[in-house]
């Protein structure tokens, strides 16, 4: 089974630093069995709120 993956830089005007050029890093991933294709950001972080498991117990 061969795993496809195509690296992809993207170029855009960023509207939060004054219309500055920016590149963001992406990349399209293939799965072999489905055929479906998926892609990849590297520009957002994970950041989630951490949950109160206070109030799922209660």
């Amino acid at each position: 089974m061969k795993f496809e993956a195509i690296q992809k830089e993207t170029f855009i005007l960023d509207p939060k630093n004054n219309m500055a050029h920016r590149s963001i890093q992406s990349g399209i991933r293939k799965d072999p069995r489905t055929g479906r294709n998926s892609r990849i950001w590297h520009f957002m972080t994970n950041k989630w709120d951490k949950p109160d498991f206070e109030k799922l117990i209660a």
